[in-house]
C-alpha cells in the first residue's frame, strides 16, 4: 500500500478493513473487504472508495434488483467525488464494466424459467413473467451464479 491508501483506510478509521479475494461491503459488521494486491492502481483505489461510499450512503440493504443497481449507481457516483478528494484517476470504462457486471447478473435472473421471457420482481422479491404466467425465486447473493427456482402456488407468500 502507498502513503495515499493510508490516508484512505486512516480517514475512515470508524470502519473496519480486511483483504480478502474481491472488493465488498458488509454492513452487519461495518467491513470493508478488499484485494490488497490491487490497492497500487487506480482502479483499485477507487473500488475501495467505492465500497467505503456504500458506508457512508448507509447502504444497509436492498428490497429488490432495481433498488441494488439504484445503490451501485449511488455509491459509483460517491467514489467519484471522493477520488477527486484523493486524487485517484476515474477510469470510466472501470465504473462501466462493474455496472454491467450487475446489469447482466440482474437481467439473467429475471429470464423466466419457462419460456425465457425477460420479466419483473414484485414487492416480495419474486419474479412473475408477464407471458406465461411463471413464478420463480432467485438468492439474495450477488456473488454467486443465477439460480433460478420455480415457485409453486403452494410456495407463494400470502397476497396482503
Amino acid at each position: 500500500m502507498t502513503s495515499s491508501d493510508h490516508n484512505i483506510l486512516d480517514d475512515f478509521s470508524h470502519l473496519k478493513f480486511k483483504a480478502g479475494r474481491r472488493f465488498a461491503w458488509s454492513p452487519s459488521n461495518k467491513t470493508v473487504w478488499y484485494e490488497a494486491d490491487t490497492l497500487d492502481s487506480d482502479d483499485g483505489k477507487l473500488a475501495l472508495l467505492h465500497e467505503i461510499s456504500h458506508s457512508l450512503l448507509n447502504h444497509y440493504s436492498y428490497k429488490s434488483d432495481l433498488h441494488l443497481l439504484k445503490l451501485e449507481v449511488e455509491a459509483w457516483t460517491k467514489a467519484r467525488s471522493l477520488a477527486a478528494e484523493y486524487k485517484v484517476e476515474v477510469d470510466d470504462r472501470y465504473i462501466d464494466d462493474c455496472l454491467e457486471s450487475y446489469r447482466d447478473w440482474l437481467y439473467r435472473r429475471s429470464i423466466c424459467v419457462n419460456c425465457g421471457t425477460n420479466s419483473f420482481q414484485d414487492e416480495k422479491g419474486l419474479y412473475n413473467c408477464h407471458i406465461c404466467g411463471a413464478r420463480w425465486s432467485v438468492p439474495d447473493s450477488q456473488v454467486c451464479r443465477v439460480i433460478r427456482k420455480k415457485v409453486t402456488k403452494k410456495e407463494l407468500p400470502a397476497m396482503s
